[in-house]
């Protein structure tokens, strides 16, 4: 128990009971109910010990019998007051009195305070001497709180360096998303086999962290379910057998080079400014609609463009805009041959053949309740992958909003380590197709989840579009650069699953413990 003091700097002054025997963090809430029965809410922001009697150096020389007394100490607080309720009917608000106790909040306070009923819960987190654990009521009860899943559709960045947790807290979100949602997941997978077991229990070998991860399961009421639908798709031209992934879930892909946007075509380009790959969509619009051929196949684009790469034609090229007018454009004698390296070295992914062989579209994506993994983590696939990953969003882009078909399916898309696909040259256009699905995302309900080990590895521009922000252990120049105020601690000193978040639907929430998805993980 506490008991106000006073006020000082617009915060107000706690001190501990006599028999308050610790410290409370910073980042705890208290609760004070006044004489009229109003609860005030209050957040912790600084707190400290203070020795009430401090022995004279002479009298700790004598070596005389301790005293009970002299190791007195007291826990001082500054909170600010967050929430009041009920509200008065004369529209004023209440003070906090001195001589007003205060105790810790409980979970059905928490509620009332974050009024989000349909959301993934998350632990509220402190830290403490750079320990970090998880808030506790009076009677030793994990609080938590609900993230609204209304917020996935305003987009998310989530940063953290490799063991923080950040892998995990996408897995336990997915699962989440398609408990509640009942929608549809696109997942790209770049490190081993990271997503690709979220049909699996989640097994711990640890006894500690088993007997604490059940006690959070138990507190959030988390069960495990039967996999639902789930399939993992992978370059046809680079399979290869995963060990401890259900290979019956696993499909080889190709794009067929008919069916492909033309500014998915950007993807298989590396070290090329934007204003060099501009012109790429256009000729290859122009090729797609104006060039006939038996078999239209992305070899047989890679020849015509050959032809048009010379000098006897100038390195000119025909196009077609958006729009539909036709042009031409020159494009470079260095900047074609780059360009047909990129090609070259992507032909294999493109009009695969094969029993086996799925020709990826959207609607093998839009399914109720399915979460589709496409698997990237084997050696050169990254360029596919910027061309697919491009080609899909735009497909789910106009098949909601331009057709107005999957209307009532929400979408989850989450890329991990995104500079991998929207870190080289034609990030403008990249960002264009970002921008326009962040723009109709919570109209839609569609919504992207964008990860990296760095966040300044991110493309420029992306930053922007994301309405929450979740930074698990990160270097520590991320908070100067993320302007991450109002902590006492580095992110560097956080523990696995702990996180700083800034959440537009709930700005209070700062701290929190990610639990660990019930599928999915080995530790």
């Amino acid at each position: 128990m506490w008991i106000v003091t006073g006020t000082k700097d617009n915060l107000i002054e706690l001190v501990s009971f006599k028999d308050t025997d610790g410290i409370l963090p910073v980042g705890s809430y208290l609760t004070i109910i006044d004489s009229k029965n109003v609860k005030h809410i209050l957040l912790v922001e600084k707190s400290y010990q203070k020795s009430l009697f401090e022995p004279s150096p002479l009298i700790v020389d004598a070596e005389l019998p301790l005293l009970t007394q002299d190791q007195e100490c007291k826990n001082i607080i500054f909170a600010k007051e967050i929430r009041q309720f009920p509200l008065r009917s004369d529209g004023l608000f209440s003070f906090i009195k001195p001589n007003n106790t205060a105790r810790r909040t409980t979970q059905e306070e928490i509620n009332e305070i974050f009024t989000s009923k349909e959301g993934y819960p998350v632990f509220l987190a402190t830290n403490f001497l750079t320990q970090n654990s998880i808030l506790q009521d009076d009677t030793d009860n994990q609080i938590y709180v609900k993230i609204p899943f209304d917020s996935l559709y305003l987009q998310t960045m989530i940063c953290g360096q490799t063991g923080s947790g950040k892998t995990v807290a996408m897995k336990y979100m997915i699962e989440r998303f398609l408990e509640h949602e009942k929608g549809a997941v696109l997942a790209i997978n770049v490190k081993s086999i990271d997503l690709l077991t979220m049909d699996q229990p989640t097994k711990i070998e640890d006894k500690n962290l088993k007997k604490k991860t059940e006690e959070e399961w138990k507190t959030l009421g988390l069960k495990r379910n039967e996999a639902g639908e789930f399939s993992i798709f992978i370059p046809a031209s680079k399979q290869k057998h995963k060990e401890g992934v259900t290979q019956k879930r696993v499909f080889p892909i190709t794009l067929r080079t008919q069916d492909l946007e033309p500014n998915a075509l950007l993807g298989v380009l590396q070290n090329i400014t934007d204003r060099a790959a501009e012109a790429l969509p256009s000729v290859f619009r122009y090729w797609k609609d104006r060039v006939r051929n038996e078999t239209q196949n992305f070899r047989n684009f890679i020849s015509w463009f050959k032809k048009h790469a010379t000098k006897e034609t100038n390195y000119m090229f025909p196009t077609i805009s958006l729009a539909g007018e036709e042009s031409e454009v020159p494009i470079h004698s260095g900047t074609c041959s780059a360009i047909l390296r990129s090609l070259e070295s992507a032909r294999d992914f493109f009009d695969r053949e094969g029993d086996d062989v799925v020709p990826i579209r959207v609607d093998h994506i839009m399914v109720q309740g399915n979460l589709s993994v496409i698997d990237l983590s084997n050696k050169d696939t990254i360029i596919f992958g910027a061309v697919l990953l491009r080609h899909l969003l735009s497909k789910i882009y106009e098949s909601k909003a331009v057709k107005g078909q999957y209307s009532d399916l929400p979408v989850l898309i989450v890329i991990d380590e995104v500079h991998h696909f929207y870190g080289s040259g034609a990030s403008v256009q990249a960002l264009e197709e970002l921008n326009a699905i962040a723009r109709m995302g919570r109209s839609e309900k569609i919504g992207v989840i964008f990860a990296s080990q760095n966040p300044e590895d991110l493309p420029n521009g992306l930053t922007s579009i994301v309405n929450t922000r979740i930074f698990f252990r990160s270097l520590e120049n991320v908070s100067r650069k993320f302007d991450i105020k109002g902590f006492s601690f580095e992110l560097s000193s956080l523990e696995s699953g702990y996180a700083v978040m800034a959440n537009v639907a709930m700005p209070q929430v700062k701290f929190v413990k990610f639990p660990i998805s019930v599928m999915g993980v080995k530790s």
